[in-house]
């Protein structure tokens, strides 16, 4: 992967939903978010200007869960409020082993003073909170908790001065991409 230097277009409706040939909530979501998957490895190289990092994952599960986050029947993984025209569901993604090292760059050159950063963890889980409009599937609010058994981290000087580069690269294009949403907000909205 690689970072965009200029944001990309909000991604719009549900591709779930265009698929299944609907506009709303339904049956199509339904289906995706009972899926349980079991991933062996993942390896994911992602390159910017400001650095290239690597995140590699082994043993990932995903499942939905309850509030209370645990796995029950998956008529209670979601709580739908037809009033509001709402759906808030509960994901929880687990793993047995997760490595990501990240390298600065100094214009696509390696840089001699940073040190690459480098974080191990075992045994770590996710838990995602999504609230949702039924009648186009578009995430209204979302939270993400992100829980881990053991760090392995160590921090030098140098992966510090690393770490500050990736932040700024990173604040940047978050900048970016809040303009875009301010932008592309409704005047209503962008008024209040």
């Amino acid at each position: 992967m690689r970072t965009c230097e200029e944001p990309r277009p909000p991604n719009g409706q549900s591709p779930i939903a265009l698929a299944a040939g609907q506009s709303e909530y339904g049956f199509a979501e339904k289906v995706v978010e009972g899926m349980f998957i079991v991933v062996n490895s993942i390896t994911i190289k992602i390159h910017s200007k400001a650095f290239h990092a690597s995140f590699e994952l082994w043993q990932l599960q995903g499942y939905s869960v309850n509030p209370n986050w645990q796995q029950s029947d998956l008529r209670l993984t979601r709580i739908t409020d037809p009033q509001r025209g709402e759906v808030l569901t509960f994901k929880e993604l687990t793993w047995q082993t997760l490595r990501i090292e990240a390298d600065a760059t100094d214009n696509g050159d390696q840089d001699p003073v940073t040190t690459p950063l480098r974080l191990i963890t075992n045994q770590g889980r996710i838990q995602i909170s999504l609230k949702r409009r039924t009648k186009d599937c578009n995430v209204v609010a979302s939270k993400l908790m992100f829980l881990l058994d053991d760090l392995l981290w160590v921090l030098t000087d140098s992966q510090l001065k690393a770490m500050m580069k990736y932040a700024e690269s990173l604040s940047e294009a978050m900048e970016k991409s809040a303009q875009q949403r301010k932008s592309l907000a409704p005047e209503s909205v962008q008024v209040s």
